[in-house]
């Protein structure tokens, strides 16, 4: 195997990246992705900050090609994550309109501080073991999602397609994707998870 540096544009065909008989992803529309070069690595920033950023953090921020603003951004100057994710991701374009900018989302742990959460069916949607009722909480805090619900993906998607609708936001960046597929070993009558996921 060739190092990196050394492939041309004629390497791309070895490097797949979806299996032979599907369509590739990037044989779509890719004015929104940062301009490309195996020359050099790209530098982005995963970044929260529960109020404001200043001037300068956003400055510093916008210097990087792509920016994943996570959970709890600016929700106490703002009301709610959506907000001040908005308003920082303005913030960034307005100095680096190249930047992309991500929303994050998790897949399994429900995070306080969303607008959407007003909506959100703890007693439907939140993962229970069987055996007890009880919930099951990440790291002894966070509601599971339970993604077996219909309506509950439903709802989970909506969220990621509304923000999607703003110019400011380029992206969801989808964590956790793994605990959908482990929570069925950790929870009694989790079985099917994955597949529902």
């Amino acid at each position: 195997v060739r190092p990196w540096s050394k492939m041309d544009a004629n390497d791309e065909d070895e490097m797949k990246i979806f299996d032979d008989g599907e369509e590739d992803p990037l044989g779509k529309d890719t004015s929104i992705l940062p301009e490309w070069s195996w020359g050099r690595v790209r530098p982005w920033v995963p970044i929260r900050r529960a109020d404001a950023f200043d001037d300068e953090q956003i400055r510093q921020v916008a210097g990087h090609d792509v920016v994943m603003l996570e959970k709890a951004n600016g929700f106490k100057t703002f009301g709610s994550t959506e907000e001040g994710t908005l308003i920082a991701a303005k913030r960034i374009r307005a100095i680096n309109s190249s930047c992309r900018v991500l929303f994050y989302l998790n897949s399994m742990i429900h995070y306080p501080y969303y607008a959407s959460n007003e909506t959100f069916n703890e007693e439907g949607w939140a993962m229970r073991n069987p055996k007890t009722d009880d919930h099951f909480k990440w790291f002894g805090r966070f509601l599971s999602y339970d993604h077996r619900n219909l309506e509950f993906r439903e709802w989970w998607i909506k969220r990621a397609l509304d923000m999607l609708q703003h110019d400011e936001i380029d992206g969801v960046f989808i964590d956790a994707i793994i605990k959908t597929h482990t929570i069925e070993s950790r929870v009694d009558g989790a079985e099917g998870h994955a597949a529902a996921y």
